[in-house]
């Protein structure tokens, strides 16, 4: 399968990315963080129509844009359906920001395993629990993998939030570390990175997969 073209839009007071998924006539959005003007802006630039708006996981910075951007682009806004309880906490969190916000309408619920077919792009669902309970990651063209804040370069995601679990956590590490090394590793915050990297520098991982602690 052809590789899609990832573009990185780090948005909001938490540096949060925001990418744009392009493969010939087809385009995503993954994560809406604060900044619907920018991402509006890249995609106008781009001229491109957008075919859905994926969210990793319900927190404030990967889905305050998501609204707004359903609004204008005409896109469908797909979230685990477990995250929805986590809104109305969003919502204030993002005020304490000073974060414009407005309540996402979610069109289509994730499930597990699921496989979304959009044109080019064939996008696997994994649910990942433990930075949240309905935290996935997105599998696309078996090449490139977008792990919200359950994997980054270097770290793992914090479970210390309302719905956060560290058993959760390192069942979702486990499984991630199953994946191929040469994969592509596009995290919710930070730089890119690939599996097999993070399997052989990544110290809290490595400590995960072979005793189940850091």
């Amino acid at each position: 399968m052809l590789k899609p073209e990832v573009r990185r839009l780090v948005l909001g007071p938490l540096f949060t990315n925001t990418y744009i998924l392009r493969l010939r006539n087809t385009t995503l959005v993954i994560d809406a963080a604060p900044g619907s003007r920018a991402i509006l802006r890249e995609l106008k630039f781009l001229g491109d129509d957008v075919k859905a708006i994926l969210i990793t996981h319900a927190h404030f910075d990967h889905i305050a844009s998501a609204q707004t951007l359903k609004r204008v682009l005409k896109a469908k806004i797909y979230l685990h359906k477990a995250d929805l309880k986590l809104l109305p906490l969003s919502r204030i969190v993002a005020a304490t920001y000073g974060i414009e916000w407005t309540d996402p309408e979610i069109d289509i619920s994730l499930s597990n395993d699921e496989v979304l077919e959009l044109d080019d792009l064939i996008i696997k669902v994994l649910h990942t629990p433990g930075h949240t309970p309905g935290s996935v990651c997105f599998l696309v063209n078996d090449s490139i993998l977008f792990t919200g804040d359950t994997l980054f370069k270097g770290g793992i995601g914090r479970t210390d939030f309302p719905g956060g679990d560290w058993n959760s956590m390192i069942s979702s590490l486990r499984r991630l570390s199953k994946l191929p090394d040469n994969i592509i590793v596009y995290p919710g915050h930070g730089e890119s990175t690939t599996l097999g990297a993070e399997k052989k520098c990544n110290e809290l991982l490595r400590k995960i997969l072979e005793h189940g602690n850091p």
